[in-house]
């Protein structure tokens, strides 16, 4: 017994006070909305009358409530205050209005202030209202809904706009500074202030501020203490702003304060709430982006990074988590939406399950969805028509549940809820067919998008065998389905974008021929459907894409002509597109990149006149659409891209000062994205990149200063992969990098230090091609690093180890040269990897012959670009310089 009492006691000692409601708790609470010479507001006397019902009614508090006070009432209401509150443990300053920090002082402006150079004197500084209170009592709660947009800016007349803020930012005079400033640990004093130090907070488009919502959702919640109840408001503001606003909490209590006792579990919003608070900046300005980007309520992501362990994985794995989850997201919601049922509770249950998922609750949208399959699966079956209604209602409902795990990443769910979702659209087709009908339009869509939806899934986990079954049987669906109305135009859309889905898979599972037949069905069908309507913006588009990802297919396998033929017909569509609709920006940004594609083509078969009036069309439209949006990420990175562009073409011609100007430029735009967000890797990869560009132009001209371009490029792209080593991209360009910065230190004659970062690349070029032998982007590394280390080994005076590693370039070499033979960098690299064997004294005729051999196909063809002109006339020399024999 003796234990059990020790036991109670320890218990007793760490739960909150349960004696709460006997502690003496006082509240001042004042709102100012009708000012006299300032700006009005709408809601401050209802976040006042709100939070004085709260106080009083839930937390026991002894509240004083006044609104629209002067400075000389508010002093006075202030002393009074102060004195009544003697004794108490526990006090609590609310005020709602406008708030402003002059010269490093915080004020609360009353009815009456005024503005001007009396803005101080006509103001309460809130360092003195806390003196005041914190004489008289050992804890102080101050909430601050203060910080409302620019008071000066309109008189007491002005129109109020929907969501007015309430602190300062166009002020006159420049001591006076938006928002309140920090008040520092304060010893028994909590501050909680509706945004940020120096940040403005919305008066909001309802009854009360977004600050006051949440105080009246949170400061009550059982058994949290007070710290902790304002994270809960803390969140909840940034998660129902999107972001825009964050509030800002001080504690200076000594120990854990509770304002109510606990009497059930925390909620599964408040503890995703409190989960959001603890990710890192990094991970949570990622979400942000993610919520911008994909326009997405921001709950949903912290739900998805927390439940899918996103913390743990690299930058760019993130990345596309939060958008699989985003896409999962809206396209649930979509399904909810547009669900319908004869049963209101059905209808019911989805709404709620919908305003959860915007919340972050899951949980509690698993649940309801539950609820609503339930009742479908269990209600009686009078007649066939009714089963039929029932079957499609359920499926619709599994395939919304579907969404919600993938979102989760919860995968295993998301595949059983959708495999029986396409079973339950099967099955109310079989059943309106034994009822004599032809099956339901709902049940037929709902199967092909169930089937396509199934085919994502197993594409997200990895199993390719299993995606090619779901799209092939949706092909087999819109075929049979094609079959019976040929004059619908949907089947036959329907079956064509299986044909592009199979084609996709196809190809991750290495049969680019069999790809290649499914891309041209596909083609068939999306051209008869655009000859049908040629006035479809929709069906052009659909045209111009399938033109474009013939020509991506046709050029990975080497067919460098087929794929021009390809690209030149979509520019021909997206041209026409963009006439219809010249201020479309999205037809514009479509032309741009059907330009760029081709304007890159034609510079890799040596057409630099057609690549150059490609790419500067494109540049010119890329530069009108970044003019009009220059806060714009996308527009701004779209240009920088651009200007690489035009300097690629410029190395290829031979003229790398006009390449290291247009890459500068494109530099300056990289170093301003990657300032706007420095924990955004992609920019800062970027930034690497374009690093490297310029870095490459000055070594070809000579200069000395490529080698700080290439290291700082190298060291970027080393912080950037350690992020995310699995990401094969980000590796490819390590390598490009320690291979650049070698052929500076090479050049310097640091011969170790060159020889360093060649194995290095080598290293990580290796590791690549192995895991893709047919990668040509990864083989043209390789043999590239090879044919360097040849180089190192020569200026040592080792020519057997210098044509050991040019035979190992060679071998590559060829290999890419077949793969793509209208790719003339392809050719060129073999021709320089030839002369050099001959160079270092391995077979010289019969390597200079070959190498002149392809030089002369490529000058009778015409593609021999300008700057490789002299070629073959050097190699002739040489030739002619070896003695007979």
């Amino acid at each position: 017994m003796r234990f059990l009492r020790l036991f109670i006691l320890v218990l007793l000692s760490v739960l909150p006070d349960g004696s709460a409601s006997a502690e003496r708790r006082v509240a001042l609470v004042l709102g100012v909305q009708n000012y006299s010479e300032l700006r009005p507001l709408d809601n401050p006397l209802n976040d006042s009358r709100a939070m004085t019902a709260l106080l009083e009614d839930r937390l026991g508090f002894d509240a004083v409530h006044r609104g629209d006070r002067t400075l000389a009432q508010m002093r006075r209401l202030v002393v009074e205050f102060a004195e009544e509150a003697e004794g108490a443990d526990l006090a609590v300053l609310f005020f709602a209005g406008h708030g402003v920090e002059i010269a490093g002082r915080n004020y609360l402006l009353p009815r009456d202030a005024a503005p001007g150079t009396n803005l101080a004197a006509t103001a309460l500084p809130l360092d003195e209202v806390v003196v005041a209170l914190r004489a008289a009592v050992p804890n102080l709660l101050v909430l601050l809904d203060a910080c409302r947009d620019d008071p000066f800016a309109l008189g007491p007349e002005a129109t109020r706009a929907p969501d007015a803020a309430r602190g300062a930012v166009a002020l006159a005079r420049a001591e006076v500074s938006p928002g309140l400033r920090l008040m520092g640990r304060s010893e028994g004093v909590v501050y909680a202030f509706a945004a940020a130090p120096g940040e403005i907070a919305s008066d909001g488009a309802g009854e009360n501020s977004p600050f006051t919502e949440a105080l009246l959702r949170h400061l009550a919640t059982d058994g949290l203490d007070v710290r902790s109840a304002l994270l809960l408001v803390q969140q909840d503001v940034y998660d129902r702003t999107r972001g825009a606003q964050l509030p800002y909490v001080e504690s200076g209590l000594p120990r854990p304060l509770f304002l109510a006792e606990r009497t059930a579990d925390l909620p599964e919003r408040d503890r995703l709430l409190l989960a959001m608070a603890e990710l890192s900046p990094e991970l949570r300005a990622q979400v942000e982006r993610a919520a911008a980007t994909y326009d997405t309520p921001l709950a949903p992501l912290y739900a998805a990074a927390l439940e899918g362990g996103l913390a743990a994985l690299g930058w760019e794995a993130r990345e596309s988590k939060l958008g699989e989850a985003a896409a999962a997201f809206h396209t649930t919601r979509e399904r909810l939406l547009g669900l319908e049922s004869t049963d209101f509770r059905v209808r019911d249950l989805r709404a709620e399950a919908e305003a959860l998922l915007e919340r972050g609750e899951r949980l509690g949208a698993l649940a309801r969805l539950e609820a609503a399959i339930s009742i479908d699966a269990g209600a009686g079956e009078a007649s066939l028509s009714v089963a039929v209604d029932r079957r499609i209602s359920e499926a619709g409902t599994r395939l919304a549940r579907a969404g919600v795990h993938t979102a989760a990443f919860a995968y295993s769910s998301a595949l059983a809820d959708t495999e029986f979702a396409a079973d339950l659209y099967a099955r109310a087709a079989a059943l309106a067919a034994a009822d004599g009908r032809d099956p339901p339009r709902p049940a037929l869509d709902g199967e092909t998008r169930t089937l396509r939806s199934l085919g994502e899934l197993q594409l997200a986990i990895g199993d390719t065998g299993a995606a090619l079954d779901a799209y092939q049987r949706w092909r087999i669906r819109a075929e049979a389905r094609r079959a019976i109305a040929p004059d619908d135009p949907n089947w036959q859309r329907d079956l064509a974008v299986s044909l592009v889905h199979l084609s996709d898979v196809t190809v991750l599972r290495g049969d680019l021929a069999a790809a290649l037949a499914l891309q041209r069905r596909s083609l068939v069908l999306i051209e008869a459907l655009a000859d049908s309507d040629p006035g479809h913006v929709v069906w052009q588009r659909d045209l111009a894409i399938a033109h474009l990802r013939l020509g991506d297919l046709l050029g990975a396998m080497g067919d460098l002509s087929g794929a021009a033929e390809a690209w030149r017909r979509d520019l021909e569509i997206s041209e026409r597109l963009a006439a219809i609709d010249p201020d479309n920006p999205l037809r514009q940004r479509d032309l741009s990149i059907s330009l760029s594609r081709l304007g890159n083509l034609l510079a890799r078969q040596g057409d630099l006149a057609g690549a150059a009036e490609a790419l500067e069309a494109a540049h010119a439209i890329v530069a009108t659409l970044a003019a009009v949006t220059p806060d714009d990420h996308e527009r701004q990175n779209d240009l920088a891209a651009s200007h690489n562009r035009l300097g690629d073409l410029s190395m290829f011609a031979g003229t790398p000062a006009e390449a290291a100007a247009a890459y500068r430029t494109a530099l300056a735009i990289r170093r301003s994205l990657a300032a706007r967000d420095p924990t955004n890797a992609q920019s800062q990869h970027a930034l690497a990149l374009n690093l490297s560009r310029v870095g490459e132009a000055l070594f070809v001209m000579g200069e000395p200063s490529a080698a700080e371009a290439f290291a700082e490029a190298l060291a970027i792209v080393r912080r950037v992969t350690e992020q995310d080593p699995g990401n094969t991209d980000w590796q490819r360009d390590l390598a490009v990098a320690h291979g650049k910065l070698g052929d500076v230190l090479l050049a310097r004659g640091t011969l170790s230090e060159a020889e360093s970062e060649y194995r290095a690349a080598t290293a990580i070029s290796e590791r690549l091609v192995a895991q893709d032998p047919y990668n040509t982007l990864w083989l043209r590394d390789l043999s590239i690093s090879l044919d360097r280390t040849g180089d190192l080994h020569l200026t040592r005076g080792d020519p057997a180890a210098a044509i050991a590693a040019y035979r190992a370039s060679l071998v590559h070499a060829e290999a890419l040269a077949q793969q793509t033979p209208d790719n003339v960098e392809a050719v060129l690299d073999l021709v320089v990897v030839r002369y050099k064997l001959a160079q270092a004294g391995a077979e010289p005729r019969a390597n200079l012959a070959a190498a002149l051999n392809l030089l002369e196909r490529l000058a009778a063809d015409g593609r021999l670009p300008p700057a490789q002109a002299g070629w073959p006339d050097f190699v002739r020399d040489a030739l002619a310089e070896l003695p007979p024999g």
